[in-house]
């Protein structure tokens, strides 16, 4: 894998495995090398900051702090929701011949009628 990097105006490219872009680069391991937290623990800390954010979503769409459009605040919101069905449990983006496949033939081949 490859990756461009830019630093005091000069452009670089860095060349790094799978192997090595997925164990140091995770929210999971950022977490655990940041806090020395067990990967248990980043686990359950990690689902709750995604819970609490989910509130904090759902609080602002329902009861808005800041008048926001919801012709703005919908696409955003929706965003999130597909990030978090891809990212929820596995890869399901890079990996998308698991469930990426299921979810868009639910929802544009065979949508459930309304």
């Amino acid at each position: 894998m490859e990756a461009e990097v830019e630093h005091g105006g000069e452009s670089y490219l860095v060349h790094y495995t799978k192997e090595e872009f997925e164990k140091k680069y995770t929210a999971v391991h950022c977490y655990m090398n940041q806090t020395g937290a067990s990967k248990m623990d980043t686990f359950a800390e990690l689902r709750k900051q995604v819970a609490n954010a989910w509130k904090d979503m759902n609080q602002e769409c329902l009861h808005p702090t800041v008048p926001v459009s919801m012709l703005i605040l919908k696409p955003v919101v929706d965003l999130a929701r597909v990030i978090h069905l891809l990212y929820s449990d596995n890869d399901d983006y890079t990996n998308s011949q698991t469930n990426t496949r299921d979810y868009i033939n639910s929802v544009l081949v065979e949508p459930v009628p309304i």
